[in-house]
């Protein structure tokens, strides 16, 4: 698995609880479930130190990605499928994702892929 790919997806989970605590009324739904919403402002700093850590050209996809996909730019492969479009995979495709370095992306959504 390329080294960036598991910071992408911290990425994206980042991004997503900034846009969740930034939303009064799924802050407070969230809270009431027992989840514990860090300060938006830790949330900005520690999305920064990440930020810092990837790769600019692949950081340049996931931004187009993210802002398309919103919350599901960067997603598991599952069962031999995109678990973005559910596009099946080719065999050679599963292949690379499973022994390669390379960042994969969904030939059916763009979506950047990663093994499980």
């Amino acid at each position: 698995m390329n080294k960036d790919i598991p910071l992408l997806v911290s990425l994206q989970d980042i991004d997503n609880l900034l846009e969740d605590a930034s939303d009064q009324g799924d802050a407070h739904e969230l809270k009431s479930l027992g989840f514990v919403l860090g300060s938006l402002e830790e949330l900005k700093a520690a999305r920064v130190r990440v930020r810092a850590t990837i790769d600019q050209a692949l950081l340049r996809a996931y931004d187009r990605l993210a802002s398309v996909y919103r919350r599901r730019a960067v997603v598991p492969i599952v069962h031999g499928t995109c678990s973005g479009c559910f596009g099946t995979l080719p065999t050679a495709r599963l292949q690379e994702a499973k022994t390669g370095d390379k960042v994969l992306c969904c030939e059916n959504c763009g979506r950047i892929l990663f093994w499980m």
